[in-house]
Formats: structure tokens, C-alpha cells, sequence
């Protein structure tokens, strides 16, 4: 236990022109040191006019970062330092660290009973040599020498647990008291606390009754308080009077006004922390005008209940923005609307490590843009204390606008025999409201042999075509099919396609002749004239010759 050691009297404000129950801004930034006075005494604890004493004080690194080169320089009106001089050095102190410096002073010999600022300075220096200084005031007081047969009471030291106090948790605080007095205190009472600062007595009230204290005696008391909940970390000055009669013939009632700086840290105190831990969308791609269900796995990552727990799917207050294609990110709002029911869930209590699924179907607004959505889950929940909390996290809705196109002929097939080659007259029509990104165009099929299939298109504005003619040549008759794929790039500039189907009936042979190829009558059929019994048929003509004769309707033999 740090005691924390008073002389008697008045206490000054840590800051000159400070309230003195004010809190002082010492919360510590970021990686940074942050050193102040955390206790301080004087020995002997009675000073006199002209008298030498021993200021003690006790120093603490409450920040993020360890402090070195440590200068503590100690200056006053009233009191000359002694032997050595005012200024000095402490290596260095670690984050939660205490240390000591202390300085002999003697009092100026005009000096009146009352208390007396001493203006200490620190200045200190962190790993990375960056420079920081604070002024910080103590008091010191003298007293008149005692009168016979008078008491005369003060705090020789006050001491917490623990020691670093927090919002909201209760400490003890042991107050040790004695008479350096020439006579007998009667009737002695502690009155602790008053004015603003955030320290309440609990149990019991806030005036403890002493026994009759004779010349040089000490008595001890603990007192049971509570730290506010709403006590912004910082010093605090907490107020203790004495008050006491002595026992000489013309009784004298004597009120002695003291204090202690008491430091407040920021309360460590065990948070309930909702997050998605996880999301899925069914189906995995979106759509304008699709419906899709999402699904939420909501998981506690705290280390305290997360109390009344509601989940606000969509958020509430949100601004949309324009999306366009590339890739952009925009909010979510007036994009996806809750199908089924409303977007708020309520989850109720959800302990530390577990987690609860969420459901819940959305429709995505026709008229969407491609693109990311930043999409904001809104946590509204109450921590171990019963504050309020909210707590928005973002997820991202990927929704991808496919381009509306009507893929065709562009003119009537005439009929297609086996082996003839034909048009196909492909025409591509953007019937969508937004340009589609189209690279290239072509044919492929299993079932024919194709020539100029492939062609690059380039982007189709709204209402706009291009064509695509190619040749095909049938293998055998039936039924022939012909698979377009038109190539594009998507809203995040990623290659995509789309594929229709083509079909064609293909009949057999051709309508040179009565019999088509091959049959009676035909030059090169069986028992045909032109063509002698036992004799080898005429060579084939070359493919390039009958596919030219089969374009210019002549037959392809």
C-alpha cells in the first residue's frame, strides 16, 4: 500500500487557479509518460518559523510510456532549500512506477502560521526523446508555537485500497492522526468530504467520533467510500476536518481545515462487445430487383453480458449514394428493403463466447446500381452497469447488374442442308437502361463447322445493336445447336459472359436434283448413266469448290 502523506492543513490545487475540487485533466494520451505527485509529507510534521524540515515527495508514472531524464525543481517565497540545491534528477520511471526526491528548506524566520505554496516542476523526456513538463503546487504549513495546556491535531497520513481508484468501486481510506499539541484534545471529529469531489461515504456517515487524544498520542480510523460512477479520471481534492476542544480553564474550540489529493484512473471494468462474426447472402449474388436472405452469426467478444441486446439490420438515419460501375462503395439505404418482416431483432441477453443467428429476407430496389454496399449493422445493448450502448459495424452487399440483352436473328434462315453452308445473320440488341460493357461475340457448336465466328463488339449503349454474320456448315441432319457467348466486364472490372442458345433444323441433302446426292438418276448413283458398270467414280471436287458452289445455290458436287 502507497501511503499518502499529509501535512496538516490546507492541501493547494495540483494547477495554479484551479477550483480546488476540480478534477484535473491527467488522463494519459496514447503512448506518451505522464507523471505527477502522488503523495507528499513534511518532517518533522509541525513547522515553525525559522525551522528546518525535510519535504518528502512521492512520485508516479500513471501513463503509457516510461519517463527518463527526470528534473523535479522545487521553488518558494517562504522556505530556502538547505545543503543542496532545489533542483532534482530521477533516472527514470516506468509506466505505474513510484519514485522519491526529497529537498531540506527552512523557513523565513517572519514567516506567520498559515500554509504556503511550494511550486514543484517536472519536466521528463520519453524513449523517443520527446519533451514534456507540468507545474504542480503543495502546501506547507507552519504553525504558532503551542500554547500551554493547548492540543493541536494534524493528519500525519492518509492512505487508500486500493490504491488506484476507479469509477464506481468502492476503497477504504486510513486517516492516522496525532496530537503535537501541549494539551488534551476532547471531543475530536473527523468531517471528511464536501465540495465536488466524487467520493461518498458508505455504511456509515460521513463524521467519525475520536477518543480524547493527551499530549503526543495517535489514533487511527478507516473510512468506507465509494467512487462516482460518472468521475472523469483526474485529481480530486477530498476535504478532512478536525474539529476538538482542549481542557484549560477557559475551553477553546479549535477547527483545523485539511485535505488530500486523491487520483482517479479510468475503471477497468469488463465490456460486452457484439460483432458479426460471420455473414452469407442466399443466393450469392445480387441482383436489381432480386430478393436475397442474409444471414448473421452475432458472436459476444467481451468479457460481460451484453444486456437487451437488438440488432438493426439495414440501420436506421442512413444516406444512400449514387452507385456506379467499377467497383464503387455507397450505402445501403433505400437499396434493400425487409421482406416478411421488420429489420430490427432482438437477441436479449447474450453471454461472453456465445453467439445467435439472425435471418431476415431483403429485396434489392430495381433501379440499383452495380456495385459494393456498405451495409450497417446497428448493435443497441446495455453493458454490466446498465449504460447504453450502440455499437454500428458495417458489412458489404455485392450486387451485380447483368446486362439485358435480346440475342437473334436479324433476318429469316433459309433452309439448311447436311454439307451446305449458310448465314448465320447474329444480332446482339442492349434492351437494358444502362450501357453494357461488351468485348467480344461468338459462336461456338458442336454440331457445325463455323467460319467468322468471333467478332469484338465493344460497348452497347441502351437501345443500340451490332451483328454478327457468320458461316456454318451442318454435319449430318437433325437438330443443330449453336452457342452464342457474348463476353463482357462486369461492375467490379471483372471479365464475365453471358450464353445463348441457337437452333437449327438441318435437312438432308440438297435441291439440286430429284433424289438429292447420291439418289436415282444422279450422276455417280448406282446403275446411273454418265458413270460406266466397274468403273471408279469422278475425283470429289476440292471443299473450297463446293462450298463455293453450295453459296451460289449450284449444289456442292
Amino acid at each position: 500500500m502507497i501511503r499518502t502523506i499529509l501535512t496538516a492543513m490546507l492541501f493547494l490545487s495540483l494547477l495554479a487557479g484551479a477550483t480546488p475540487a476540480a478534477a484535473q485533466e491527467t488522463q494519459p494520451q496514447p503512448h506518451r509518460p505522464l507523471i505527477f505527485i502522488r503523495s507528499y509529507k513534511t518532517e518533522p510534521a509541525t513547522i515553525q518559523a525559522n525551522g528546518t524540515f525535510e519535504l518528502i515527495l512521492e512520485l508516479h508514472n500513471i501513463g503509457s510510456a516510461g519517463a527518463r531524464e527526470i528534473l523535479v525543481t522545487i521553488t518558494s517565497d517562504r522556505f530556502v532549500p538547505l545543503a543542496t540545491s532545489s533542483v532534482k534528477v530521477l533516472g527514470s520511471l516506468q509506466v505505474n512506477e513510484h519514485g522519491g526526491v526529497s529537498q531540506t528548506l527552512r523557513a523565513a524566520p517572519d514567516v506567520e502560521e498559515g500554509t504556503y505554496a511550494v511550486t514543484v516542476r517536472l519536466d521528463y523526456r520519453d524513449a523517443e526523446g520527446v519533451s514534456y513538463s507540468s507545474t504542480e503546487t503543495v502546501g506547507v504549513a507552519v504553525s504558532a508555537k503551542p500554547k500551554p495546556g493547548r492540543p493541536q491535531l494534524v493528519i500525519l497520513s492518509v492512505s487508500t485500497e486500493p490504491e488506484n481508484l476507479a469509477p464506481g468501486v468502492p476503497f477504504t481510506m486510513t486517516v492516522v492522526v496525532r496530537n503535537v499539541g501541549t494539551g488534551q484534545a476532547r471531543r475530536v471529529l473527523l468531517t471528511s468530504g464536501g465540495g465536488d469531489a466524487p467520493f461518498a461515504p458508505v455504511g456509515a456517515s460521513n463524521v467519525r467520533a475520536f477518543p480524547d487524544l493527551s499530549v503526543g498520542s495517535i489514533h487511527t480510523t478507516t473510512l468506507a467510500l465509494v467512487t462516482s460512477r460518472s468521475a472523469k479520471p483526474g485529481l480530486y481534492t477530498f476535504g478532512l476536518k478536525l474539529d476538538y476542544d482542549d481542557t484549560a480553564s477557559t475551553p477553546n474550540h479549535t477547527t483545523s481545515d485539511q485535505s488530500v489529493a486523491l487520483a482517479v484512473a479510468a475503471r477497468d471494468i469488463p465490456q460486452p462487445q457484439p460483432v458479426v462474426a460471420g455473414y452469407a447472402t442466399e443466393p450469392a449474388i445480387l441482383t436489381p430487383g432480386s430478393s436475397f436472405t442474409i444471414t448473421l452469426t452475432v458472436q459476444n467478444e467481451g468479457e460481460a453480458d451484453a444486456r437487451r441486446l437488438t440488432a438493426s439490420l439495414g440501420g436506421s438515419g442512413t444516406t444512400g449514394g449514387t452507385s456506379g460501375t467499377g467497383g464503387q462503395t455507397t450505402t445501403a439505404a433505400g437499396t434493400f428493403a425487409p421482406l416478411g418482416s421488420g429489420n430490427l431483432k432482438v437477441l436479449g441477453t447474450l453471454a461472453p463466447g456465445a453467439t445467435q443467428v439472425v435471418v431476415q429476407a431483403f429485396v434489392v430496389d430495381g433501379a440499383a446500381n452495380g456495385g459494393a454496399y456498405t451495409f450497417p449493422i446497428i448493435f443497441e445493448f446495455e453493458d454490466s452497469d446498465g449504460a447504453a450502448k450502440t455499437d454500428t459495424q458495417l458489412i458489404s452487399l455485392l450486387v451485380r447488374t447483368i446486362p439485358q440483352l435480346q440475342i437473334g436473328l436479324y433476318q429469316p434462315m433459309s433452309p439448311i442442308f447436311t454439307g451446305q453452308p449458310f448465314q448465320i445473320p447474329l444480332e446482339v440488341l442492349n434492351i437494358g437502361r444502362n450501357r453494357a460493357n461488351i468485348t467480344t461475340v461468338e459462336i461456338t457448336s458442336t454440331d457445325l463447322e463455323l467460319q467468322q465466328n468471333s467478332r469484338f463488339f465493344g460497348p452497347l449503349d441502351a437501345g443500340t445493336s451490332d451483328v454478327l454474320d457468320a458461316l456454318g456448315i451442318p454435319r449430318q441432319p437433325g437438330r443443330a445447336v449453336a452457342t452464342v457467348v457474348v463476353h463482357y466486364i462486369d461492375d467490379f472490372n471483372k471479365p464475365a459472359q453471358l450464353t445463348h442458345e441457337l437452333a437449327f433444323e438441318v435437312q438432308e441433302g440438297g435441291p439440286i436434283g430429284p433424289g438429292g446426292p447420291g439418289g436415282p438418276g444422279e450422276p455417280g448413283g448406282p446403275g446411273k448413266p454418265g458413270v460406266p458398270d466397274g468403273e471408279p467414280p469422278p475425283p470429289a471436287r476440292p471443299t473450297w469448290l463446293r462450298a463455293l458452289r453450295g453459296f451460289l445455290g449450284l449444289g456442292s458436287d
